[in-house]
């Protein structure tokens, strides 16, 4: 088994209610939608209610501003097993002319790493998908910023198929060190 050493254990001064409070200010609202393994967060834009023109806002064809989901990230923990969260998708989409807070896919991260870590998860572990090569390079680029290191080629053999669906680079890291890194953003 994949171990990584962890930095010296130093109490993180958020939570995952900090990360709700967090995207609230960027507009977002992160629902929990965590059952028993399975572990999964929705990026929820709500509607523009400033007036500021730089903003835009969530406007529906009826012209009434709604709530719109905007990202989620899902991945599965086996605790009493292994002390990992196996992250299995992280999307982030916005409709044409909306734009995303900057930050949208670091709280999904970030609320996912504090539910690992409440649920004991030492390390986390994600599939740089290797679909097209401009897109492997920036999510190789994004998780390399979120603390993960790469681990191996993941390719067509049969375990690996069955157990990350796909070919691409595993990437992994500690779950103290992602939410460490990720501690400027909730503050």
């Amino acid at each position: 088994m994949l171990s990584f050493a962890a930095a010296p254990a130093l109490r993180l001064s958020y939570t995952l209610d900090d990360v709700h409070r967090a995207a609230r200010r960027d507009r977002l609202t992160l629902v929990d939608r965590c059952i028993g393994p399975w572990l999964q967060f929705d990026a929820i834009l709500e509607p523009h209610v400033s007036s500021a023109p730089e903003s835009t806002p969530v406007v529906s064809a009826t012209g009434i501003a709604r709530r719109r989901r905007v990202g989620t990230i899902y991945g599965w923990s086996l605790r009493p097993l292994w002390a990992r969260v196996h992250v299995e998708q992280l999307r982030v989409r916005a409709a044409p002319g909306l734009r995303l807070p900057p930050a949208t896919a670091r709280y999904l991260c970030l609320a996912l790493g504090c539910r690992a870590r409440e649920r004991g998860c030492q390390q986390a572990y994600v599939l740089a998908i290797d679909d097209a090569p401009r897109q492997h390079r920036r999510l190789v680029r994004y998780f390399s910023q979120l603390g993960l290191a790469p681990l191996r080629p993941v390719d067509q053999g049969v375990v690996d198929r069955l157990v990350w669906g796909g070919c691409g680079l595993l990437m992994g890291g500690a779950v103290e060190d992602i939410l460490r890194r990720g501690e400027k953003w909730v503050r």
